[in-house]
């Protein structure tokens, strides 16, 4: 009996120290987007990033009729109809804080096909993403798929599981002893 209860204690001390992979997401999350045009601010925004759902269409913003920007549980993506063509351009999205988790990023991948724009136009921190729009020079699609780290967090049940195999250890040795 001692064995199987030091065994089972063994067991619930190990699933709880095991880490949980987070769930965290940009959705729910509020963003702010800010457009600077020719090297002057345009103003800011706000939004709640949904899925499915585009926080950001034209006319606007910098964006003309049919564009948009929709941010993804981690991704930015765009449509571009018109080029900029005007330098020191750029959209700048900060705030982006992670729900479900601490998470910061920590690079990106590019998949587009807008003349002139490629990963050099574009620079990131642990929570903003900055888009220079200036050298477009053609119209199409871009998509910035997000490559982040998340910290585990202990939910509930693995510090339950946790207290139940520390009290399984304890049982256990106190029962050996008398």
């Amino acid at each position: 009996m001692n064995t199987t209860m030091t065994r089972l204690g063994a067991l619930g001390l190990i699933l709880a120290l095991l880490p949980m992979a987070a769930q965290a997401t940009l959705i729910g999350d509020e963003i702010t987007v800010e457009f600077i045009l020719g090297g002057t601010s345009q103003g800011s925004a706000t939004a709640i990033v949904v899925d499915p759902g585009r926080e950001f269409e034209g006319p606007g913003f910098g964006l003309d009729p049919g564009e948009f920007i929709d941010i993804s549980g981690s991704a930015i993506e765009a449509l571009v109809l018109e080029p900029f063509l005007v330098p020191d351009t750029r959209y700048i999205f900060s705030d982006l804080d992670w729900v479900g988790g601490p998470g910061i990023i920590t690079g990106f991948t590019l998949t587009t096909d807008i003349a002139g724009f490629s990963a050099a136009d574009i620079t990131f921190g642990d929570d903003f993403v900055i888009v220079n729009a200036g050298d477009f020079t053609g119209t199409g699609t871009m998509l910035i798929e997000l490559q982040t780290s998340h910290t585990a967090v202990p939910e509930p049940g693995t510090l339950a599981l946790l207290g139940i195999g520390l009290a399984g250890i304890g049982l256990a040795r106190r029962r050996k002893k008398i």
